[in-house]
């Protein structure tokens, strides 16, 4: 089972955004000036976004998710996981993640 059909299916018509979801980086891409760039991304059972740094730190002050970190002690200020025990605020924070994708 996929853990992140429930996603795939509720972007899969959305014309803001391209499911990228064959082989290779899984993930939704959206087009930020004239580039495509994946800002959600599906890691390891986990949802990975991409935001601005002042929303990652508000959803993991919050209890949203956890920092990403690239290797143990180097964090990415921009990125935060969403793990799959919180699944049930994955589309709310994609769509997050897709209208504050125009401030990255």
């Amino acid at each position: 089972m996929d853990v992140y059909q429930s996603v795939k299916d509720h972007f899969a018509n959305d014309s803001r955004v391209t499911v990228n979801a064959g082989r290779g980086a899984q993930g939704i891409k959206v087009t930020v000036g004239n580039k495509e760039k994946m800002i959600i991304m599906f890691s390891k059972g986990d949802l990975l976004l991409q935001m601005p740094p002042a929303s990652v730190d508000e959803l993991v002050k919050n209890g949203k998710g956890l920092p990403y970190e690239v290797s143990p002690g180097r964090v990415m200020k921009d990125r935060i996981v969403v793990p799959a025990s919180k699944n049930r605020s994955w589309q709310s924070l994609c769509e997050r993640a897709i209208t504050e994708s125009k401030n990255l």
